[in-house]
């Protein structure tokens, strides 16, 4: 036969061979990896023994001449315990193992006949949480040890059991040392005891390959890749030139660096952190124990990422002015928009934090400063970082990126939690639960395979070290500039506004005291109440310690206004406070005459012309202003009332015609002020701002009338539209003063005697639309449990309460949260919870499941206004679409305020050493309270949806209480159905 004949035969014999024995050749991993087959084994176990050569018939018999159809051979010692609940468990219908001892774990990694790749991937990851290396060793020693059982043949197990499962062990430690070689560097005394593992258990049956895995570990050990990252040097020489910040005097600022230079210093610094990381630092929570000792690369990562956060809202927060911030805020979008763009999404969601701070979130008119084009960029960058549905749109587009790549490794982190938090390290029966280290080395698998390619970007020294050494302000003193920038309760107000208030500007306190000058006393007029100086009968005021100065707690009802209009500036928080709550403590006539009062300031009693003029400067003009712009903002700003106020508008247009003549500034500021009075007297109240975009075409169109038909004819979406057109008109008509008259009608709270004047002297305001929110829950209720209830089958419950969520989950999209709150709160009722047939047969599709999920998620963020508010509503969006909070938020906040705060304060006055008198001070810090509430109302009536009515269904809605059961025919029908469902 000749040399190429013979060849050929072997080949068929060898692939025969293969083939009885289902892919015995494959019991190492095929391809490049080297990996070990049964005829390499043979052959150096051959040369191993160095043999002499015999004859075929004396020769002991090899892999060719095994019949591999015959029964398994059994192992002796604890590899030969046969498989039990006891030892290890698996899917019902599969081979995946779900728990098992670590020695049959180890037997189905090293399995003779068959193995998963992915089985031994999830060993390596995750050993270390449930064994030591060390421990390790000495089971794969006598995993290859393994020795026949009583009886069986020895020549015949060698060749059939024992040779390959030393294949397996020799497999699995040459990845071991390849693959997971840092679980070696950090530990000399594993190096020892693997070296000895390969000198005295692997050569003496492998000398070759043990001498090969020693030459191989030699080499991991000498090059850590984790810390040295090899760069291709063809790579490097096309890189792009860096933008080097231009030489400057003093010292680098933010602005000085190109954004995309930014971007890439910080991808470079943090993929060294990142490639630092090693897998057994991301078992069992490592980061949160022991102050992070055994991870500390991770944590590592967690600090840098915690600080470069703080960094961006610290650059915000000490631009130069209002502009000067607006311009870092542009400047940080341009780099989170390169981060993406380099596939830096943990640098990403650090720009993103930064803005999400409470000190920046807050500073709305900045934001909105922000010019379009940097809004628009910065929304698709945040649309790839969403949270929502666990980060679901970011994995989508994680698997679209090319290395390189940083990935948001808090994800991951929160991932990992989810999993050891999830379920137990070992199950009842005191097996591993490998099923929980499987999922846990995915997500590790997931975190390697982004290590591995390095960037190929040129290092800016300047940069980097301005990122190492750059100031980070401490939370608190962020927020204490963020309040100098914006105070506290002050919302609707455009930057261009703020600058004009001066309250980002040094030299405010200067121009103020330049303006204090002492004229004497002022000629007495008859009826003039604002001559009395500042004490404690009539105002009371706190130092906060910091630079924020003092705040008014309480004062009489003429010092309130005399500080509004003095000649220091007033905060705009405390503007906005007096003329939203204005109406708790009097009435709009006398308010409107101590204005004219106080806009009719007497004149010092010197009546020199030289202090006349100074004082008319210094002091008459500016307080004259000052009453006059706080008009203009009450009927621009805080109007909701006044059309309803009777002749308080003929008042105000009165007082104005009799001052418009005081000189061109007060007539050009009068003549500012008239035609917003003039659109209120005739109720041409100013409208809403639509969103963009055409109103969607209706999706139900029919000639019955509305009593002919019913819900379950209407598409959900359409009913979610409609029900946000009622929903936003009850919002749009909703009035501040009307709150708080409802609120203080039905408040729980003693009220002293002097209060109940002061109750009788407010206005009285009609709450018919404030009870319509009130009973707008009690409508839901009944509305859901009427159509579900009325149903006579399980089936047909369940289609309708399916219905009502699709209807809740239309409203979430539409961001109308009033409906969502309502339809979720009848919907987990106790009384629907117990018709447990029924909601066992509501679709468990993976959607609908989903969209329950998201629903109960957001509801839960419904019972508290500052919850829904940070939760809900994004950075920078806040009211920037139309959206409808959950109304009866308002109320319960206010509710709230006013049953715990006190509305006056009594002021022991003293007289002659006789506490005989007591002064009533307004308390405005309860004001102050109420106001931030009412300003979110205001704020949310100031957009409108795009949306066409269905006059049908809104007849249908507006008239529902009359078809609805009351609460004891509920009960009745619950109860009977609860009954029924017993036996379903």
């Amino acid at each position: 036969m000749s040399s190429g004949k013979k060849s050929s035969f072997w080949k068929k014999v060898r692939t025969a061979a293969v083939d009885k024995t289902r892919g015995l050749s494959q019991y190492g991993t095929s391809g490049s990896s080297g990996s070990l087959s049964a005829s390499s084994a043979a052959a150096t176990a051959s040369s191993a023994t160095a043999s002499p050569v015999v004859s075929r018939a004396a020769r002991a018999p090899t892999i060719h001449d095994v019949d591999f159809t015959k029964p398994e051979l059994q192992v002796k010692g604890i590899f030969g315990t046969e498989d039990s609940p006891d030892n290890i468990q698996c899917d019902s219908g599969s081979s995946t193992i779900k728990s098992a001892t670590l020695h049959k774990l180890v037997e189905r990694v090293t399995h003779p006949r068959s193995t998963d790749p992915k089985i031994m991937m999830a060993f390596m990851l995750s050993y270390r949480s449930f064994t030591t290396g060390a421990e390790l060793i000495d089971v794969l020693s006598e995993r290859w040890r393994c020795e026949p059982a009583i009886g069986e043949p020895t020549e015949e197990f060698d060749v059939r059991i024992a040779r390959p499962i030393r294949l397996r062990v020799a497999n699995l430690v040459k990845a071991w040392i390849n693959k997971y070689s840092n679980d070696f560097r950090d530990d000399p005394d594993l190096v020892k005891r693997i070296r000895v593992f390969l000198q005295e258990v692997v050569k003496p049956d492998m000398a070759s390959t043990a001498i090969m895995f020693e030459k191989n570990l030699d080499k991991a050990l000498e090059d850590d890749t984790s810390t040295n990252i090899h760069l291709d040097q063809k790579k490097m020489n096309q890189a792009p030139n860096p933008k080097v910040p231009a030489p400057k005097m003093g010292s680098l600022s933010l602005l000085d660096m190109h954004p995309l230079e930014i971007a890439r210093q910080i991808t470079l610094m943090e993929f060294k952190l990142y490639r630092r990381a090693k897998s057994w630092e991301f078992l069992g929570l490592a980061w949160t124990k022991n102050n992070g000792a055994d991870a500390p690369n991770v944590l590592a990562m967690i600090h840098w990422s915690t600080r470069m956060s703080l960094w961006v809202a610290t650059e915000i927060l000490r631009g130069r002015g209002a502009k000067g911030k607006v311009k870092v805020i542009s400047h940080f979008i341009k780099v989170a928009r390169h981060l993406k763009e380099l596939g830096n999404f943990n640098g990403l969601m650090e720009i993103m934090a930064g803005f999400e701070n409470s000190a920046v979130h807050r500073l709305k008119p900045y934001w909105d400063a922000v010019p379009e084009k940097h809004m628009r960029m910065f929304e698709h960058v945040k649309e790839v970082m969403e949270p929502k549905k666990n980060y679901a749109a970011f994995r989508a587009y994680l698997k679209q990126v090319n290395p390189p790549t940083i990935p948001y490794v808090g994800m991951y982190l929160t991932d990992l939690t989810f999993m050891e938090e999830g379920s137990p390290n070992k199950t009842k029966e005191g097996l591993i639960n490998f099923m929980k280290r499987a999922q846990i080395a995915a997500v590790i698998s997931d975190i390697q395979q982004y290590q591995q390619t390095p960037y190929h970007l040129k290092s800016v020294m300047v940069i980097q070290d301005y990122l190492t050494h750059a100031q980070v302000l401490e939370e608190e003193a962020m927020y204490k500039i963020s309040v100098e920038c914006l105070p506290r309760g002050v919302k609707n107000i455009s930057l261009k506004e703020l600058e004009l208030t001066g309250v980002d500007s040094a030299d405010l306190a200067e121009q103020e005291r330049s303006q204090e000058v002492d004229f004497g006393e002022l000629e007495e007029v008859e009826g003039y109440v604002f001559y009395e100086s500042d004490g404690p009968h009539n105002l009371e005021l706190r130092d906060e310690g910091n630079e924020s100065g003092m705040t008014l707690v309480a004062g009489s009802l003429y010092k309130l206004i005399e500080h509004l209009t003095g000649l220091k500036r007033p905060s705009l928080a405390y503007v906005e406070t007096f003329l939203l709550t204005w109406s708790t403590f009097c009435t709009a006539e006398e308010l409107i005459k101590l204005l004219r009062m106080r806009y009719n300031i007497p004149f010092p009693k010197k009546q020199s012309s030289a202090i006349i003029a100074k004082y008319t400067k210094a002091v008459q003009f500016p307080i004259r202003l000052r009453v006059l712009n706080l008009l203009k903002t009450w009927l621009n700003k805080y109007y909701h009332d006044l059309p309803h106020l009777g002749d308080t508008l003929v008042l105000i247009e009165a007082f104005l015609q009799e001052i418009k003549n005081d000189g061109p500034v007060m007539r050009t500021t009068v003549e500012q002020i008239l035609p917003p009075l003039q659109r209120l007297k005739q109720g041409n109240l100013p409208q809403p701002k639509v969103d963009p975009g055409e109103p969607p075409i209706p999706l139900f169109f029919s000639g019955k009338k509305s009593q002919q038909f019913g819900f379950s004819e209407i598409p959900e979406k359409e009913m979610a539209r409609q029900l946000t057109l009622v929903d936003q008109e009850l919002l749009h008509s909703l009035r501040t003063g009307e709150l708080l008259a409802y609120v203080r009608e039905h408040s729980t709270s003693d009220k002293s005697e002097h209060y109940q004047g002061m109750l009788q002297a407010s206005p009285d305001l009609d709450a018919k639309i404030t009870s319509a929110i009130v009973h707008r829950g009690t409508l839901f209720y009944r509305w859901v449990h009427t159509e579900v209830l009325r149903e006579n089958t399980v089936d047909s419950r369940a289609s309708k309460i399916e219905r009502f969520l699709k209807v809740a989950y239309a409203c979430l999209q539409l961001r109308n949260y009033n409906s969502v709150g309502l339809l979720m709160s009848a919907l987990e009722s106790e009384e629907l919870s117990m018709l447990q047939a029924t909601w066992n047969l509501v679709s468990r599709s993976q959607e609908t499941q989903e969209h329950f999920k998201e629903l109960k998620k957001v509801s839960s963020c419904l019972r508290d206004r500052s919850q829904f508010f940070s939760s809900v509503i994004g950075v920078g969006r806040r009211f920037e679409e139309a959206a409808i909070p959950p109304l009866h938020l308002f109320l319960d906040s206010l509710q709230t305020v006013e049953n715990s705060s006190p509305d006056v304060k009594d002021v022991a006055i003293e007289e002659d050493g006789d506490d005989s008198e007591k002064a009533y001070l307004i308390c405005f810090e309860k004001r102050r309270k109420q106001a931030e509430i009412l300003a979110d109302v205001i704020a949310t009536q100031q957009r409108a949806f795009s949306l066409k009515p269905v006059e049908q269904v809104l007849e249908m809605l507006n008239n529902l209480r009359e078809s609805l059961w009351d609460f004891a025919a509920i009960a009745t029908r619950v109860t009977e159905l609860q009954e029924e469902e017993e036996h379903f």
